[in-house]
């Protein structure tokens, strides 16, 4: 048997994947890879389109794909997502949580912090970061994670 026939050297089981963020570049071409491996595909992606773009180049190469527009901090989203997908499928055998992001508020504008005796000068509330920007960041990146899990 080839490594092909396998699934490649390092065979992975045969099943279904859900991939969050799987409209974007990096879990786009996770999705396609694993689908190109015989692992059926639930694409997800908060753009519906570019979920359905991914899951349609999934199938164009032989895989089967599903495409759902959904956020990963809506919890009945994805709770409707996993219904329908394992009542085509059954339960999703493995996730990649891939969806993130960053808010551009969410980051300091403070490159070099200069401190003297007295402490960090100019500098305050934790480095001047935009508090709403920076926990939307958090908020998505592990909230959004854990709720696909």
């Amino acid at each position: 048997m080839s490594d092909k026939d396998q699934g490649g050297p390092f065979p992975l089981p045969r099943g279904t994947a859900v991939i969050t963020g799987a409209g974007g570049a990096l879990c786009g071409t996770m999705a396609r890879s694993l689908g190109a491996i015989g692992i059926r595909i639930v694409a997800l992606d908060l753009r519906e389109e570019a979920a359905r773009a991914t899951a349609d180049a999934v199938t164009a190469a032989g895989g089967e794909a599903l495409a759902f527009g959904c956020s990963v901090l809506d919890e009945a989203g994805l709770s409707s997502v996993y219904r329908e997908a394992a009542a085509l499928w059954g339960p999703p055998d493995f996730l990649v949580n891939g969806a993130g992001g960053n808010d551009p508020n969410a980051s300091t504008g403070v490159e070099f912090v200069e401190t003297s005796e007295t402490g960090w000068e100019g500098v305050s509330h934790f480095l001047n970061m935009d508090m709403e920007g920076f926990e939307r960041t958090l908020r998505l990146n592990f909230i959004g994670t854990v709720l696909p899990s």
